[in-house]
């Protein structure tokens, strides 16, 4: 499993810097292409496609810690980190990838700040300005 993990971090890598590359219509583009397929885009495009739209909007990148706790939410594992350590990114990173079939998905919290972060931070202020959100939630 850790060197499934290795890999889909290294293409996360290799995506996201094509994706540095284009302008905010490009990637709106992009997303609409998404929109068209029938199938989902890999696992390791749209942690690169949402990390690249949250350094835009948010300056905030996810690092590898959070990428593979993102990964590890995917594959329906619990993980437990520490205050400071980017919860709300992998969590994003993951429920954003988990609602792209069109069924949503649910995020379980006890933590109030968190759940407060995830509608505010991506829901409202990054997806909704690259317009991704009405594709997730009002498909």
């Amino acid at each position: 499993m850790e060197k499934e993990i290795i890999k889909k971090i290294q293409q996360i890598k290799q995506h996201s810097n094509s994706l540095k590359e284009k302008s905010y219509e490009e990637l709106v583009e992009l997303r609409n292409n998404l929109l068209k397929k029938s199938s989902l885009p890999s696992e390791s495009f749209w942690f690169a496609f949402a990390q690249e739209i949250s350094s835009r909007v948010l300056n905030l990148r996810p690092f590898n810690a959070q990428l593979i706790a993102g990964l590890a939410l995917n594959q329906g594992q619990i993980i437990d980190m520490k205050t400071g350590e980017g919860k709300t990114l992998a969590s994003a990173l993951s429920l954003s990838y988990k609602s792209l079939d069109g069924k949503g998905a649910h995020f379980i919290t006890t933590n109030e700040y968190l759940a407060k972060s995830l509608i505010t931070i991506f829901y409202i202020k990054t997806f909704i300005r690259y317009r991704i959100i009405n594709f997730y939630f009002f498909r």
